[in-house]
This record gives structure tokens, sequence and C-alpha cells, in this order.
């Protein structure tokens, strides 16, 4: 049977739950306190990651939001005028077209 990614990502955040609590995930066993594991700073996004794993859980396994609307891109022109005599040079204004 083929593993689907939704179900590769719902293994995944129970390994980083697993990793996150000090626990070797292949054999649920306690890592000893000196592992690498257990240091706070990796701690800390062992924690972090099964929840962003759970927002994409909870999406169906998508990255964006599932009625994220599409942003209508608006042109931009850039124009090179003179100033006034205040500043000599080219100045570079924008405006929508």
């Amino acid at each position: 049977m083929q593993t689907t990614e939704l179900e590769k990502i719902e293994r995944a955040k129970t390994y980083m739950d697993k990793l996150a609590n000090g626990m070797n995930p292949l054999d649920d066993s306690m890592v000893p306190e000196a592992e690498l594991i257990n240091n706070v700073h990796l701690s800390r996004y062992f924690f972090f990651i099964p929840d962003a794993l759970r927002q994409v859980i909870a999406k169906g396994g998508t990255l964006a939001p599932v009625n994220a609307k599409k942003i209508k891109k608006v042109p931009l022109e850039i124009l090179f005028e003179k100033e006034s005599n205040l500043y000599t040079g080219r100045s570079l204004l924008m405006r929508r077209c």
C-alpha cells in the first residue's frame, strides 16, 4: 500500500511530538538527558514543528489556505521626471496605471 502525502505529514508530526518530549520515535524509549535532541534550543523547534504540521493536516495537506483569494496584480509604471528648482537631477516617481 502506498503512503499518501497526508499520511507522511501525519507520521512526521507524530515523530516530532515524540522528539519534543525526549523520546526516540522509533522505539518510544526515553532519550538520555545528555543527548543532542534534548538541547533546549532544538526542543523549542521540536514543539513548534508539530503545531505547523497540525495546521497543514487541518487544511487537508495543503500549505496555502483553502479559501485563499487570488490577488489581482496592478501594473506599475515608473517615471523619471525633472524636479522643481529645489533639486537637480532625476526623481523616481511611481504611479499606478
